[in-house]
């Protein structure tokens, strides 16, 4: 099978070599995993609503509930509960 650079297959196989450096940190490190189930599970709940919030009534309201959403995520995986954050924040 022969493919040429610029056909679809060429083009996997570049950009797969481009990563090649990417690839040996989980070769030198054992302890570093190559997933992100993690940070799927955890956008999850976002994703799915993510039509419901695809409208906002204005741009300030976006970013408010941006700041939010990664509020809560990476509070969540630091292993905090967001909740008592905010009640504790009043």
């Amino acid at each position: 099978m022969t493919s040429s650079p610029q056909g679809l297959l060429g083009k996997t196989i570049r950009y797969a070599l481009g990563q090649w450096p990417k690839l040996l940190v989980y070769l030198d490190n054992g302890m570093v995993k190559p997933d992100n189930n993690r940070i799927e599970n955890d956008i999850r709940p976002f994703a799915v609503g993510r039509c419901n919030w695809l409208f906002s009534d204005c741009p300030a309201g976006a970013v408010a509930s941006a700041s939010l959403y990664s509020f809560i995520v990476t509070a969540r995986a630091k292993g905090l509960e967001p909740f008592a954050w905010f009640n504790y924040a009043k």
